[in-house]
């Protein structure tokens, strides 16, 4: 690949289109970025009788079940996240900072007695990743 190949690429990735994200991470990460990105693509998403199960569950102090909402939350993380790539903080760490934010999120409708951690999740991420840069 050429230079100029690959800073098309890398433009194509940062303007937030996904197989130029996934194929650029898998040629800078050495394949990580990739294999993260396509696990969590491949996570069953809940709908909204699920989700209200698992809040049940986590009421009831199943970690199991803590973990599997945060991960079924990672898409609506990664997607929030990449509109804030290109501003100084590397991507994986927005993510990790939306994963934080994904985690009090759930905390939080715990605490309020609120059903749906989705509903408020999108702010939470967008405030934390917002943080991060500043």
């Amino acid at each position: 690949m050429s230079d100029e190949e690959y800073e098309g690429l890398k433009r194509r990735a940062n303007a937030g289109d996904v197989e130029a994200m996934v194929e650029y991470g898998r040629r800078c990460a050495g394949g990580w970025l990739h294999d993260f990105l396509v696990a969590v693509g491949s996570t069953e998403l809940l709908d909204t009788d699920q989700e209200l199960e698992v809040l049940e569950a986590i009421r009831a102090g199943d970690a199991a079940a803590r973990r599997q909402l945060i991960e079924a939350n990672l898409r609506m993380v990664i997607s929030v996240t990449k509109h804030y790539r290109g501003r100084g903080v590397a991507f994986m760490d927005l993510i990790g900072v939306g994963v934080v934010a994904s985690a009090y999120t759930l905390s939080w409708a715990l605490l309020n007695g609120t059903h749906l951690c989705r509903t408020y999740l999108p702010h939470y991420v967008r405030q934390a990743a917002a943080d991060a840069i500043e």
